[in-house]
């Protein structure tokens, strides 16, 4: 299922343009079979790559090629209110004069009434503590109704180790184990992983 809808694949019409063509490197593989992971299973997922190597173009194609899935560009500068109001803008809905807590429960709601949903949020590692701290609300809400995928840099393992406050990385580390290398090829696909992946070793 996984390998045929990547062979499905089209060239869109911007990449046309400027003349781009949309190559099937191994990590654009492992992270296509990654968030399909998440999705299917309704896992959460921390791929962590470095710059250029294919994250968001992978993510944004696999949103394009199945439903119920909402990239998420994360930023340094966003507060509590518009990380989830950029939720619910993905969404679809109109949040003018909402209090963030409306728009969280009509965000939440509307995405375990879907069948198969994943948020990805992209460039996970730039959001600030507050976030991040709110984000395990909607985790736990989230658990086991919707897959997340976190994008990122190697930065995320500085900021667990040294750069988050107490609180919020104790609540982060409760689903997300320590960053080790990684191989999708593993029957139970690790929470945490580095791209390019190494392969097991017996």
């Amino acid at each position: 299922m996984i390998c045929s809808a990547i062979s499905s694949l089209s060239i869109t019409p911007a990449a046309a343009a400027t003349g781009w063509q949309l190559v099937e490197t191994n990590s654009f593989q492992e992270i296509w079979y990654a968030l399909s992971d998440a999705q299917e299973f309704k896992k959460v997922r921390w791929i962590v790559g470095g710059a250029g190597c294919g994250k968001t173009t992978t993510a944004t194609m696999y949103a394009q090629k199945n439903h119920e899935v909402f990239v998420i560009l994360c930023d340094e500068d966003m507060r509590k209110g518009d990380f989830v109001r950029e939720i619910a803008r993905k969404l679809g809905f109109k949040t003018c004069g909402m209090r963030i807590r409306e728009i969280l429960d009509l965000a939440i709601e509307s995405i375990i009434q879907m069948e198969n949903p994943l948020l990805v949020f992209d460039e996970g590692d730039k959001l600030n503590d507050n976030v991040f701290h709110y984000f395990i609300n909607l985790y736990n809400r989230l658990e086991g109704k919707c897959g997340i995928t976190f994008l990122s840099t190697d930065y995320i393992q500085h900021r667990i180790d040294c750069g988050l406050k107490p609180q919020t990385g104790k609540a982060i580390t409760r689903f997300i184990p320590a960053l080790g290398v990684s191989s999708l090829s593993w029957n139970q696909p690790p929470i945490m992983m580095y791209l390019p992946f190494a392969k097991p070793t017996d």
